[in-house]
């Protein structure tokens, strides 16, 4: 009987193996027989599953007959006289799939996924062979081929309890999917993991992962699953930052889809407004900004402005306002631009009634009211400056703010609007000129404010300050040692006289106190006066096209760019060395000059300060070349120390953000120039492009930095180089001067870690990722 039994199903499961369309045929037969003789079922049917399990090749007829025996097993629990035939297959299977064959093991696992795929929900699994199937899936997440573990994930997902922290499988599932090294398992768990308190952060993270194809599932499952309400505000806006911004064209559509199709259309109905609500914007304007250039550019049914009070706005009314009307502007629809904007004057009033809102409060550059001046601002540049006396009007406001606002974050937009409205309302040769000298009028206006920090009385006064605080510290020294010999003294210890001593010391140091307050008070009002002057100086100097010859310009470094590097504040001297870095760039003549002025700050000022300067120097180098450096050394520099050699030195410093913007000059160097042919005899050498410095040694130094382990917490460093090394390499590959550099460098790489000194954390890295 057993042997014409397995006969017969022996057949069935050969018409099995040929076509879907019979399964539903082959399965009843097969209930019919097993349902017959259900004893004969190790003999009849087990041979059977087992002659499927050593195929490790993804066949078409080897998965058409999982798929049967999943169906089979499924359709054998819901019949009575074989309702415990399901559980024999399970445990068969769980045998196998402890198998040392790795393609038993495979398929094994995969009847076990596929069969509990399909059972019925009602069905009820008994406590032991739950244990067993939970031990031995388990078992199977860690097996050393990555397909069986994405099969035993997918086994796991009938047995999870996402409501539970301790949950046996959710704790496996987030193992796997935070340290498992095959993408297709961390997929798998994306796919299977369901969505809790616990699991959620875990997804969130995996919007950062190494591969494209786990941050696309990522997003498409926040997509589906995640309801923007389930989210933290700052767990949606860095989702969205991390979507948007990714490299990935197939990541950034997925998160696309996720905002507008989800977020937006399921959560919140399609209201933007609404939507934007969620993002708290006014914190989060660059997110919000990203949000909402995907969603204008989703469908004309969410790019229309709804009905607004333009003088009572929200920050989201702003902000969508703004990038409607830049969508707009950027589509050449200027109509709608022009129906969503009033008139210059009505807008002018806008602006002035915000900015004394903020002004009579005192608010800070993070306010509400702050945020919807700076979206006004960045709108004004679409005004119809044809309106002479709306376009007066609006000129006339904006010196006004640049001269005399407190908030110092509003010079660059205020800047932005003064050159637009000349560069729309001038002829091309005029504009410059007549823009040039609004703002030296502007900036006159603005330098007053300075004199008064110049003035006798005022030096007098700090000086009487100072001096007074240094006597106040003599003076406490003195009180408070009396005051321990008096403690110490218990003879003649007199009560009266260690209260006297104290309160002398109390008074003391309230006077010293507010004299310091005094002083921060000075400092902070002298430091927001230079700090105007120069953000409108570095704001002029970025755009202008006048030569340094124009005596206004040239004003600007003698009467401002100049005083305000020897000021002792180091944020204004940050600002004079990058206004100083400006105008070197606009005369090669003035960058000679500063050379020296740049050097000393390298050497000798605070590391801000240094980074400001390193920066100027990398600028003048893209311009002029990095052989000007050499050419307009100093005279007194220390013997065999070039400003190259300075340079790369601080490839090593301290100062990771000084590192930092080291490493992205000499990335940007490279690249600047990897498109240049080099004479075949300086093949290594930057004769061309850097001067006497040798590529293969920067790129050494270069390659060296990226592997450190010191670099490990050193985002910007890591992110340039991952992206400078691979760019600079193709390009290499069609310049054979550059090819040979790199080539030169991969020696000296290796023998500076395998030399290093052991306390280096050079000799920490590991030679085969090299």
């Amino acid at each position: 009987m057993a042997k014409s039994t397995r006969k017969t199903l022996a057949q069935v499961f050969e018409d099995s193996q040929r076509t879907l369309a019979a399964h539903k045929k082959c399965i009843s037969t097969a209930v019919k027989i097993i349902k017959s003789d259900p004893s004969s079922l190790p003999t009849s049917l087990f041979p059977l599953i087992d002659r499927v399990l050593p195929i490790l090749k993804r066949e078409p007829c080897v998965e058409r007959v999982i798929k049967f025996i999943a169906g089979l097993t499924a359709a054998l629990c819901e019949e009575e006289s074989t309702d415990t035939c399901w559980e024999q297959i399970l445990k068969h299977l769980l045998a196998r799939s402890n198998a040392r064959d790795k393609a038993v093991r495979f398929r094994a696992t995969q009847l076990i996924t596929e069969i509990l795929q399909v059972l019925p929900e009602e069905i009820d699994i008994q406590d032991n062979l739950w244990d067993e199937l939970l031990e031995a899936m388990t078992l199977r997440t860690k097996d050393k081929v990555a397909s069986t573990r994405v099969q035993a994930v997918g086994a796991l997902v009938r047995l999870q309890d996402p409501s539970s922290a301790e949950d046996p499988v959710t704790k496996e599932y987030l193992r796997l999917i935070s340290s498992d090294s095959a993408k297709e398992v961390r997929r798998a768990v994306i796919q299977y993991m369901a969505v809790s308190r616990v699991t959620l952060p875990h997804l969130l993270q995996r919007t950062r992962d190494t591969s494209d194809d786990v941050r696309r599932d990522a997003f498409e499952y926040m997509g589906h699953k995640v309801d923007i309400r389930s989210l933290s505000i700052s767990q949606r806006v860095i989702t969205i930052m991390n979507g948007l911004q990714d490299r990935s064209e197939v990541v950034r559509k997925a998160a696309s889809s996720m905002i507008c199709s989800s977020w937006l259309v399921k959560n919140k109905g399609g209201d933007v407004l609404a939507f934007l609500g969620a993002l708290d914007v006014h914190v989060s304007e660059k997110a919000a900004e990203l949000a909402l250039k995907e969603i204008v550019s989703y469908g004309e049914g969410v790019n229309e402005l709804p009905e607004i009070d333009i003088h009572n706005l929200t920050c989201e009314e702003a902000i969508y306002w703004r990038v409607l009307c830049e969508h707009w502007a950027a589509t050449k629809r200027s109509d709608l631009v022009d129906i969503a904007l009033p008139e210059s004057t009505v807008f002018c009033q806008i602006v002035s009634k915000v900015h004394s809102t903020i002004e009579e409060g005192n608010l800070l550059d993070d306010s509400k009211e702050a945020f919807i001046l700076h979206q006004l601002l960045r709108l004004a540049k679409f005004l119809d400056f044809g309106d002479e006396a709306g376009r007066r009007t609006l000129l006339s406001l904006v010196q006004h703010l640049v001269a005399t606002t407190s908030s110092l974050s509003l010079i660059v937009p205020l800047m932005t609007v003064l050159r637009a409205v000349f560069m729309s309302s001038q002829a091309p040769t005029t504009f410059e000129v007549e823009y040039t000298r609004v703002v030296l009028e502007v900036m006159s206006e603005a330098r007053d404010q300075l004199e008064s920090f110049e003035l006798d009385e005022m030096k007098q006064a700090i000086n009487n300050r100072e001096d007074r605080l240094t006597a106040i510290k003599d003076e406490l020294a003195n009180l408070e040692k009396i005051q321990g010999m008096l403690k110490r003294d218990r003879r003649k210890q007199n009560t009266a006289q260690i209260e006297t001593t104290n309160e002398q010391i109390a008074a003391l140091v309230e006077e010293s106190n507010k004299l310091n307050q005094e002083a921060d008070l000075h400092d902070s009002k002298e430091e927001q006066a230079w700090g105007r002057v120069l953000r409108i100086t570095r704001c002029f100097l970025e755009h202008t096209n006048m030569s340094i010859t124009d005596a206004g310009v040239a004003g600007l470094r003698e009467h401002v760019m100049i005083p305000a590097i020897q000021h002792p504040l180091p944020d204004v001297r940050v600002g004079a060395v990058t206004c100083l870095g400006l105008y070197s760039l606009l005369n090669i003549e003035a960058a000679k000059k500063h050379i020296y002025l740049f050097r000393q700050a390298i050497l000798n000022d605070v590391p801000i300060v240094k980074a400001s300067a390193v920066r100027c120097l990398f600028d003048i180098m893209l311009v002029y070349g990095v052989s000007f450096l050499d050419a307009a050394a100093p005279s007194d520099a220390v013997e065999g120390e070039s400003l190259l050699e300075l340079l790369l030195s601080l490839l090593h410093h301290e100062e990771v953000d000084l590192q930092s913007v080291t490493v992205e000059g000499f990335a940007k160097i490279l690249m600047r120039f990897r498109s240049t042919p080099l004479d075949a005899n300086m093949a290594l050498h930057f004769s061309q492009g850097l001067g006497s410095l040798s590529m293969s040694t920067l790129l050494s130094e270069l390659a060296v930095l990226f592997f450190d382990p010191s670099t490990e917490e050193a985002t910007i460093i890591r992110q340039c180089l991952s992206v400078f090394f691979p760019t600079f390499s193709l390009s290499a590959c069609t310049t054979s001067s550059h090819l040979l550099a790199l080539e030169a460098s991969f020696f000296p790489t290796l023998h500076t870690i395998m030399y290093a000194h052991h306390t280096s954390s050079v000799a920490k890295i590991s030679i085969t990722n090299v």
